[in-house]
């Protein structure tokens, strides 16, 4: 336990790697605070930005259970 602890203080005392991890975890979320052009009406946006992730939980909820041994579909 005590190296993962030096691990996690190594990774909270850099810059650089909170900053990835930050970026990982709003590119996950949907939250890139990009801009884009209104091709769909604001209502099919959302909808659409909506599936896409749920459609990014359910891949990582496969992988969650690929980690787990589980060989099932998820």
């Amino acid at each position: 336990m005590d190296e993962l602890g030096e691990k996690l203080d190594a990774l909270l005392h850099d810059p650089q790697q909170l900053g990835r991890i930050a970026q990982l975890a709003s590119s996950l979320v949907g939250d890139g605070g990009e801009t884009q052009p209104p091709y769909l009406a604001e209502k099919r946006r959302r909808k659409i930005d909506r599936a896409m992730k749920l459609a990014r939980l359910a891949s990582l909820a496969e992988l969650a259970a690929g980690e787990m041994g589980e060989d099932d579909d998820v």
